[in-house]
């Protein structure tokens, strides 16, 4: 067993002088991580890696293997996700734009529009965002919407309705 693994046993029994030795150990890594996938938002993979890490800590178990690998590899694909969850819904401008031709001036203001809902949809809450892009973006209907997510077909007609009432005051 060596040094880490002892601060990880340690941090899960309740040292909080471990845990931040722990964290401050692993910091370079946390933040090369996040440069290796993300360099856009590093501070916020930086704050999730941390999270990783402490969830790691709370779920060590040192008959399964290295506290470090375990750590590697749980920090990996909880990055990896995140990234998956924000390319599945934004940029969405890329989905919402069809380049239909007209003028330079007609294309800019398009595309000033488009970068105006793609903010405003990221104000909107993951379901309520969820809802627009599959209703709009992905043309699912409402009832196959509602039927994934387990809820009834008004519980879906009521929370579209909610976000484009959000949608249309964060834009005027």
């Amino acid at each position: 067993m060596d040094y880490i693994d002892e601060l990880a046993i340690k941090g899960r029994e309740g040292d909080g002088k471990a845990i931040e030795m722990l964290v401050e150990k692993l910091k370079p890594m946390i933040v090369a991580t996040a440069y290796r996938f993300n360099r856009y938002d590093v501070d916020d993979m930086v704050q999730e890696g941390y999270i990783v890490l402490l969830q790691c800590i709370k779920d060590y178990d040192c008959d399964r293997g290295a506290f470090l690998a375990y750590f590697k590899t749980k920090l990996k694909y909880h990055i990896l996700n995140l990234l998956r969850k924000v390319k599945d819904t934004l940029p969405i401008m890329e989905e919402l734009v069809a380049d239909e031709g007209g003028g330079p001036e007609i294309n800019f203001l398009e595309k000033m529009e488009h970068l105006e809902l793609e903010k405003a949809l990221r104000c909107l809450g993951e379901k309520q965002r969820d809802i627009v892009i599959r209703y709009y973006i992905k043309e699912q209907s409402l009832s196959e919407i509602a039927r994934s997510q387990g809820k009834h077909y008004m519980s879906a007609v009521r929370l579209k309705e909610r976000a484009l009432k959000k949608l249309r005051e964060l834009m005027d």
